[in-house]
């Protein structure tokens, strides 16, 4: 592999490790990046290799690089940064093993309830630390999460990678832009304040010895505090539930006095809508099948949500119906309900 010997040549040469080097391949997720366990004799730290061929991926790299040091400065609990070079796109950090918050979240039982709680006491803390310290330059995409940046990256993604290559439902943007304006001004709405890590799941979040760590941050922007609430409580990854979804929520709120719990649930559709966009995207366009699989937890989430009908969100209640008949069989999941976005009233 010419880009691991690339490496390894990078880092004993310039950064004056032994030539004794190794390297261990670690699954990765959603993204298109490698990690790797670089073992330094009895050391061991993990190389992230990030290739920079676009110049959006450069611009990820320098996201990555600049709240990696910056979070870690802050006393929040990420990675220490050992080593980045962003135009190659190499990165070595700190080692923090292999337990995620989804592989504890099986065990089950006080452990699993204790890391919650310190799991959200890190996210408020977060969340009250950072903002006044970035540099929204260094945000990717857009230093905000604001109406046009949930139209095209939620909304838009939602109705493009789900309902129409997923499920090939032939839904046009003018079936759903009227609904979409209408959501993404609820959610982008500018009430200031916060930063958002914007992808706050079990997978990106790692426990060591006891203490909580966040990884893949390069997302970070200015926006409502409570979508990243609203992607640790729906999380499709861990089997939470409805009162365990709850105890987080409350938590969360408790100790933010300026938890809004209208606007959490607006966020919790459009990250809803987000992650069955992400999922049927990844599955079907990166082949990255294993992710279609987590479509069913998503979607049963969303069609269980009652607070969308309070929104009035007619269009799309209509297609969430006909994507309710279509699910079913391309899934092949056969216990659900039928009509759970049914548009008529109780009494027909």
């Amino acid at each position: 592999m010419v880009i691991t010997k690339e490496v390894l040549s990078l880092l004993t040469e310039h950064q004056g490790l032994s030539s004794n080097l190794s390297l261990e391949p670690i699954s990765g997720d959603g993204s298109d990046r490698k990690f790797f366990r670089l073992r330094v004799q009895e050391n061991s730290f993990v190389l992230m290799v990030s290739d920079p061929e676009t110049i959006a991926k450069i611009r990820e790299n320098r996201a990555f690089e600049y709240f990696s040091r910056l979070l870690h400065s802050l006393g929040v609990p990420v990675p220490y940064l050992y080593f980045a070079h962003v135009e190659k796109g190499f990165f070595v950090m700190e080692d923090l093993g292999d337990v995620t918050l989804q592989r504890l979240s099986t065990r089950g039982g006080v452990m699993v309830k204790r890391a919650y709680e310190r799991v959200v006491e890190a996210l408020s803390s977060f969340h009250k630390k950072a903002f006044d310290s970035i540099d929204g330059n260094f945000c990717v995409d857009s230093p905000f999460y604001d109406p046009p940046f949930v139209l095209e990256k939620e909304l838009e993604y939602f109705r493009r990678a789900f309902l129409c290559d997923f499920l090939g439902l032939p839904v046009s943007w003018k079936d759903l832009k009227d609904d979409f304006f209408f959501l993404s001004k609820l959610a982008g709405k500018d009430e200031g304040g916060k930063v958002i890590h914007r992808d706050f799941q079990s997978r990106n979040i790692m426990i060591r010895k006891g203490r909580i760590y966040f990884v893949d941050y390069q997302g970070i922007r200015y926006g409502p505090s409570e979508y990243d609430v609203a992607s640790l409580a729906i999380d499709p990854y861990v089997n939470l539930s409805e009162k365990e979804r709850i105890s987080v929520v409350k938590s969360y709120a408790r100790k933010n006095r300026d938890f809004s719990p209208e606007r959490f649930e607006i966020l919790k559709i459009c990250r809803n809508l987000q992650i069955l966009g992400a999922f049927s995207f990844l599955g079907l366009k990166k082949q990255k099948r294993y992710f279609l699989s987590y479509i069913v937890p998503a979607w049963d989430t969303l069609r269980r949500n009652s607070y969308l009908k309070k929104l009035s969100l007619g269009r799309l209640l209509f297609w969430l119906s006909e994507a309710d008949k279509k699910v079913v069989d391309r899934i092949k999941i056969n216990c659900y309900r039928r009509g759970a976005f049914n548009t008529r009233s109780e009494g027909g």
